[in-house]
Order: C-alpha cells, then structure tokens, then sequence
C-alpha cells in the first residue's frame, strides 16, 4: 500500500473531519478500514497501488458515510420470493439457476421479475462468471432505496 500519510494521521482525519466514533484499521489486511458513525459500522477499502493521500481519504470517506445504501435483506425476505433457492446479498438477492431445467429457470425468473416491477423496484439482472447464479442487483439511487423501504415498513 502507497502510503502518504501515516495510519494515524488517517485515524484522526477521518474522526475530526467526520465526527466518527471509532476507525480500525484491520491487522490483517492493511488496506480496510472501519469506521463506526450513527451506530452503524462502514467499510472502506484503499486500493493497493494507488496513493493513500489526504485528499483520496477524504473522498472516500465522505462518499462512503453520504452513500444510501443499506442492507435490504430483511425486506426482500418479507416479499415472498419463494420461487427456486433464492440467497440474499449485499447488491440484491441471487437465484440458484445451476441444475435446473431451462423451463423451470424461465417461469422463476419471471415470476421475480413480474413481483419487482409490480413493486417498482429497478434492478439489472446478470448471470455470474460460472452462470450458476443469475443475480437480482437492486438499484442503489435514493428514489428506489427508499421505494424499497416503504415497501418495507407497509409490509
């Protein structure tokens, strides 16, 4: 890691400039950092090769704390989506497409799809690397985060 400031130096720059509780620097891996604010824990991860610099912290951290994204998990688990083996992630949830037949994965997937635009949720779909999993990504823009959270409260 290029580092030109100390992990000191970070560890102050963060708390003063953002009013954050605590910032941990992992001892394993260097280059993710911690921080606790509003009794929530972020995670912020610094890029091998590229300067650490005060201005790069600075950046990082404020679009890390401003971001409006939060774990939607217990949401998308109150909305009935049992259809196939469904797992919930940090972008959306994944469907298990591997082994199923091809008519299977067509009605499932379009059950889900027909559920989220029902709701009004926007999200792009995509299958892994290996295509095992065809993947839900949730739209993480404001109007469709707190969309999700109504839905979430009226359920």
């Amino acid at each position: 890691m290029n580092l030109k400031i100390s992990k000191e130096e970070i560890k102050k720059l963060i708390k003063k400039n953002f009013g954050v509780q605590y910032v941990l620097i992992n001892k394993r891996d260097e280059r993710k950092l911690k921080i606790y604010k509003d009794r929530k824990w972020k995670t912020i991860q610094l890029p091998k090769k590229k300067a650490i610099t005060e201005e790069y912290i600075m950046e990082r951290v404020s679009k890390v704390l401003d971001s409006n994204y939060e774990n939607l998990r217990s949401v998308f688990s109150k909305l009935d989506l049992k259809t196939g083996k469904i797992y919930f992630t940090s972008f959306g949830f994944s469907y298990m497409c591997a082994l199923r037949k091809r008519e299977e994965f067509n009605k499932d997937i379009k059950k889900l799809q027909e559920k989220l635009d029902k709701l009004g949720i926007k999200y792009k779909n995509e299958f892994s690397d290996a295509g095992w999993v065809y993947r839900f990504k949730i739209s993480k823009k404001r109007d469709n985060i707190e969309r999700i959270r109504k839905i979430g409260r009226n359920l």
